[in-house]
């Protein structure tokens, strides 16, 4: 029988934002079947590289992950995807590096939480060998193509790494991500 402690409170902004990942998943896949988000980047792609970079400033939310994906794609009918996978990364990493300094998203704790069965201050007495068993596994979670950049970005923050550090695995995990999903993408198509 389950304890009062065990029961997790799912808090109203968590909700919130999960709903609005749900709407902006629906959102993205209705503007890349009626053309317009393919239409406006083709007009942006006339700026080259800085739409793939702008995609992946995108890249690093809950929120954003599904218009990105959506924008990396209509971007490799245009530009080369080692290009949108570099810049994009670019664009990526700075966003995490900003996401782990400044934002806790209320749904990503509420994740991590249901995830590991604790808050992430747990992580604090952390050392050694763990912290980068940390830091790697929230290179994984960002490097999936899937709305997971907070909850990576959370789990660097708990490795309690430098910043400095931290940047090649962030950007390898994005310029990974991206540009497997793009080749996968264009085995498939």
């Amino acid at each position: 029988m389950r304890s009062r402690s065990d029961i997790v409170r799912i808090t109203r902004a968590a909700t919130i934002e999960a709903w609005v990942v749900v709407l902006v998943i629906a959102l993205t896949i209705w503007l890349l079947k009626s053309d317009i988000l393919s239409t406006a980047l083709e007009r942006a792609s006339d700026f080259g590289i800085l739409s793939g970079f702008a995609a992946g400033l995108l890249y690093s939310t809950f929120v954003t992950t599904p218009l990105a994906i959506g924008g990396f794609i209509a971007l490799s009918e245009t530009i080369p995807i080692w290009q949108i996978a570099v810049f994009g990364a670019l664009g990526a990493t700075i966003m995490d590096l900003v996401l782990m300094r400044e934002i806790r998203s209320p749904l990503s704790q509420l994740l991590v939480r249901a995830a590991v069965g604790h808050e992430v201050h747990a992580f604090r007495k952390v050392t050694g060998f763990m912290r980068w068993a940390l830091a790697i596994f929230g290179g994984l979670l960002i490097a999936i193509p899937l709305p997971t950049d907070e909850l990576g970005v959370i789990f660097l923050g708990a490795s309690h790494l430098r910043a400095l550090k931290l940047v090649p695995v962030i950007f390898v995990a994005d310029l990974v991500g991206i540009y497997g999903f793009l080749e996968i993408l264009r085995a498939f198509t």
